[in-house]
């Protein structure tokens, strides 16, 4: 089985009917600092600015006059092999071809100026953000949840006949819980960084007050 699955973040799903955004270009840009050029690479980063419909945290809180949508995308190929054992279904299933991808599409409502652009406090704040998201732990998680992920068992009612695609239904839902709990953890991160900075307007604390950069994810 191939699977492929997408993760976007609620204010990328809201945003999709702007009309007034405009990209940056990384080409117009001054050479970036070599950890923002690495996060760059690494998150498939982009820019954009323009007006745009407020997302649904700004409408609630603070007005937003920058933000970071990240994507998360997961593949894999896995084989399966089953058999029912009374009330149950025993899946032992092998995954390979894992892949894990990111994209990040961060939005300025005014463009910041091109001198002094790595040093913008917003834009230091927007990578603060996509730190988060291209930390290597969060893959390397999702990875070892699927190594750890050789036996799947589940209840199913006496008589039923199992299919192959109900085995592959069986494996994708359970595959897609653990992205999902995962994705949640970024989220919530995401959210804890804007609490501690008020959105970017106050500094980071000391890394060691700075609970994903000292604790396993």
């Amino acid at each position: 089985m191939l699977l492929a699955a997408v993760l976007f973040t609620d204010a990328q799903k809201s945003d999709a009917q702007s009309t007034e955004i405009m990209p940056i270009k990384v080409s117009s840009l001054p050479q970036p600092p070599e950890k923002i050029a690495a996060w760059i690479k690494l998150g498939n980063v982009t820019f954009e600015s323009g007006t745009r419909p407020p997302s649904r945290e700004s409408a609630d809180g603070p007005r937003i006059t920058g933000e970071t949508r990240y994507r998360l995308i997961y593949h894999f190929r896995s084989q399966s092999d089953w058999r029912v054992r009374g009330s149950q279904i025993v899946i032992r299933v092998r995954f390979k071809d894992v892949r894990w991808q990111t994209s990040h599409v961060i939005w300025f409502e005014n463009r910041p100026d091109a001198d002094g652009f790595w040093d913008n406090q917003l834009v230091r704040h927007e990578f603060d953000h996509v730190e988060i998201s291209t930390d290597p732990r969060i893959e390397k998680l999702f990875r070892s949840r699927l190594k750890d992920t050789s036996v799947i068992q589940r209840p199913i009612q006496p008589g039923i006949r199992i299919r192959e695609a109900d085995v592959d239904k069986i494996v994708e839902d359970t595959v897609r819980k653990m992205f999902d709990e995962i994705s949640e953890l970024v989220e919530i991160r995401y959210k804890e960084l804007d609490r501690i900075t008020n959105h970017g307007q106050l500094p980071l604390p000391p890394d060691n007050e700075i609970p994903w950069r000292n604790t396993a994810p």
